[in-house]
C-alpha cells in the first residue's frame, strides 16, 4: 500500500475565464493563466481584441458601403430618366410647333422645293403685241401659203396647167416679171425658188402657232377673233397705241421665241433672194424696165423685208427686256450694270 503521506496533493481548479470585453470598451482584458504548469487540462483562449475589433469594423462598414452604392445608382438612374423625359418633351414640343408652322405657311427648306418655287415663278409671262404685228401676219400668212402652193404645184399651177385658172391666174403675169417663177427657171431645172418655198412652209407653221397661242390666251377670254383679229384692225386702238396683252405661262413665252425665229428666217431668206439676183447679174429680172421692176418686184418683195424686220425688232426688244428684268419687276439701268 502506498502511504497516504506521500500521495500527491490535489491541484487547485483553474480559474474560470472572464467574459470577452465589449467592442466598445477600450480596456485590455485579463488573460487567465493556469495555476500550475503541470496541469493537463487546457482552456482555449479567446481571439485577440485587435482581431475581433477589425472583424467587427469590417462587418459594420460593408453594409453601409453597399447601401450607399445602391443609393447612388438609384439617384443616377433617376436623374437619367428625368433628363430623358425633358429631352423627349422638348422634341415633342418642337415637332408640334414645326408641324403647325408648315400647316400655316409652308416654306421650302430643300433644293427641290426651291426649284419648284423658282419654276412656278418663271412660268408667269405677259406678252404685249402691237396691232400692226398681228395685222401683218394676218395679211402675209395667206399670201405666203398661196405662193408655196404655186411652187409645189408646178407645172400644173403654171399657165397652161390643169389648175392654173382656179387660184393662180395672177402668176401668169408675175412669171414674166421674175423668171424664177416662170417657164425659163422650170425648164432650166433651177431649184432655188422651190428651196426658199420649202422654208416658207416652216415659217408659216411658226406664225400659225404664234397666232394660235395668242387666240387661246387672249385677255379676258375673248378668243382669237375678238381678242386678236378685231383688236388688230380697230383703228381706235391704233390711235391710242393700245396693244394686245396676252398673259400665260411657258406656252406664251415659247410662242414669242418661235415667232421671233420665224421672222429672222423670213428676213434673212428675202435678203438672200435679193443677193442671188445681184450676184447673178440680174439674170432673172434684168429684162424688166425700171417702172415695171419697181412696182411688180421691188415693192412686193421689199414688203417682206420691212415686215419681218419690224417683227424682229418688236419681239427682240420684248425678249431682251424680259432677260434683263430684275426680281421685283424693275429693269436694270446703266448705273445698276456698272
Amino acid at each position: 500500500m502506498v502511504s497516504t503521506r506521500h500521495h500527491p496533493q490535489a491541484f487547485q481548479p483553474p480559474a474560470e475565464p472572464t467574459s470577452p470585453p465589449s467592442t466598445t470598451s477600450r480596456r485590455t482584458p485579463r488573460t487567465p493563466t493556469p495555476t500550475s504548469s503541470s496541469s493537463k487540462t487546457t482552456v482555449d483562449s479567446p481571439p485577440p481584441p485587435s482581431t475581433r475589433r477589425a472583424t467587427s469594423r469590417k462587418r459594420t462598414s460593408t453594409a453601409p458601403k453597399t447601401e450607399t452604392l445602391e443609393d447612388e445608382i438609384k439617384q443616377i438612374a433617376s436623374a437619367a430618366m428625368h433628363t430623358a423625359e425633358e429631352v423627349s418633351s422638348s422634341l415633342t414640343t418642337s415637332m408640334t410647333t414645326r408641324s403647325k408652322d408648315r400647316t400655316r405657311s409652308p416654306q421650302p427648306t430643300t433644293r427641290t422645293s426651291s426649284k419648284r418655287r423658282s419654276r412656278s415663278t418663271t412660268l408667269s409671262y405677259e406678252h404685249t403685241a402691237p396691232p400692226l404685228l398681228i395685222l401683218w401676219l394676218l395679211v402675209s400668212l395667206p399670201l405666203v401659203t398661196w405662193d408655196f402652193l404655186y411652187m409645189f404645184g408646178r407645172p400644173h399651177t403654171m399657165p397652161g396647167g390643169r389648175i392654173h385658172n382656179y387660184l393662180w391666174k395672177p402668176y401668169a403675169l408675175y412669171g414674166t416679171v421674175d423668171y424664177l417663177y416662170g417657164w425659163p427657171a422650170w425648164e432650166a431645172k433651177n431649184g432655188f425658188a422651190a428651196a426658199q418655198s420649202a422654208l416658207n412652209v416652216v415659217e408659216s407653221l411658226c406664225y400659225a402657232y404664234y397666232l394660235y397661242v395668242l387666240g387661246a390666251r387672249a385677255a379676258n377670254g375673248d378668243g382669237f377673233l375678238r381678242g386678236v383679229v378685231m383688236k388688230s384692225i380697230d383703228m381706235s386702238a391704233w390711235r391710242d397705241g393700245t396693244r394686245i396683252v396676252v398673259r400665260g405661262g411657258r406656252d406664251v413665252a415659247v410662242a414669242v421665241v418661235v415667232c421671233f425665229a420665224a421672222a429672222a428666217m423670213t428676213l434673212s431668206k428675202t435678203v438672200l433672194y435679193w443677193l442671188n439676183e445681184y450676184f447673178s447679174e440680174f439674170a432673172y429680172i434684168g429684162h424688166n424696165g425700171w417702172s415695171r421692176l419697181f412696182w411688180l418686184w421691188v415693192v412686193p418683195n421689199g414688203a417682206w423685208i420691212v415686215g419681218s424686220a419690224y417683227m424682229c425688232w418688236v419681239l427682240g426688244e420684248e425678249i431682251v427686256t424680259g432677260m434683263v428684268t430684275i426680281k421685283g419687276g424693275r429693269t436694270r439701268r446703266k448705273d445698276d450694270e456698272n
